[in-house]
């Protein structure tokens, strides 16, 4: 199992279970997302972020194109156990 470069995500998988759920945002490419391994070991949970990555596709339906400063939030419906946020400058906008 690939923990992700920084095994963020192994101190979640040791304090809850596989029914939890997770909040990525600013999740970046399937390869950079600390929840990525989650969801393969049995997590359900939400990809958010600013820049579309295509390769998001084939992995899940729970991956969101947004800023998460401006979005209402609407498509989680439920509640995350985790939540990962990774949301440095990426420069002019």
């Amino acid at each position: 199992m690939d923990w992700s470069r920084h095994k963020q995500s192994l101190l979640a998988e040791w304090l809850l279970d596989n029914n939890s759920t997770f909040l990525d945002i600013g999740c970046g490419s399937p390869f950079d997302s600390v929840c990525n391994p989650l969801l393969q070991i049995g997590w359900n949970g939400y990809f958010v972020d600013i820049e579309r990555n295509d390769e998001w596709n084939s992995i899940t339906n729970n991956y969101h194109v947004v800023d998460a400063l401006q979005t209402d939030w609407s498509f989680v419906t439920k509640n995350p156990d985790y939540v990962s946020i990774d949301v440095e400058g990426l420069g002019n906008r």
